[in-house]
């Protein structure tokens, strides 16, 4: 659930079949597995399924909450749905024609095998030391994290898979709560800015 007005409810079967169009467009601008992309992005739906997409061609994520963020970090490119200035990385404009079709891309038939300890996400810290830093993660951080929540959440919360997730998936808070819901099949809601939409 994308935290919107009206209907915001996206299927298993929506998001499978806008990631696998996502893809095919990507490796047809030449996604390198081990590259690290930067995401800015309005759509929350096109913004998690670009995330989801890189990483499963092998590459690494990072949520960016402006161009500052970049900086500091060694991007093989960015994907937006704003017009960047020039940069030393390629930027790439996406919008929700990428979720609908593969735009004539070939569909892809494999996918690389994912490294236990290769970098698949950046997040960054709260910031409350000074400027946030970037962290890096990999999908055995993720693994662990999620494991620790049945000691430091408990039993109760981690038998429920409806779950409502304030943090950002910028913070890895967020992030390692998302992979969690969606790898259980559950459901995940973003923060609705309204408290009674919230509760709904």
């Amino acid at each position: 659930v994308l935290g919107k007005r009206g209907p915001d409810a996206v299927s298993y079967a929506q998001l499978g079949q806008g990631i696998d169009n996502v893809c095919a467009r990507l490796l047809r601008l030449n996604v390198q597995p081990g590259g690290l992309y930067g995401v800015i992005h309005a759509d929350t739906l096109v913004h998690v399924t670009l995330m989801l997409a890189l990483e499963r061609l092998g590459a690494a994520t990072a949520t960016l909450k402006n161009l500052g963020q970049a900086a500091s970090l060694n991007l093989a490119g960015i994907f937006s749905d704003i017009a960047l200035p020039q940069t030393e990385y390629p930027a790439y404009r996406a919008d929700k024609s990428w979720l609908q079709d593969s735009g004539g891309a070939p569909m892809p038939t494999s996918y690389p095998p994912l490294s236990p300890h290769g970098l698949c996400r950046i997040v960054f810290t709260s910031g409350s030391t000074g400027r946030p830093k970037a962290v890096a993660v990999t999908p055995h951080n993720v693994a662990l994290g999620i494991a620790n929540q049945r000691y430091t959440l408990g039993e109760e919360f981690v038998a429920l898979n409806r779950r409502l997730c304030c943090p950002g998936i910028d913070v890895t808070y967020g992030y390692r709560m998302l992979m969690r819901t969606l790898a259980e099949g559950g459901l995940y809601c973003f923060v609705d800015q309204n408290l009674a939409r919230n509760v709904r």
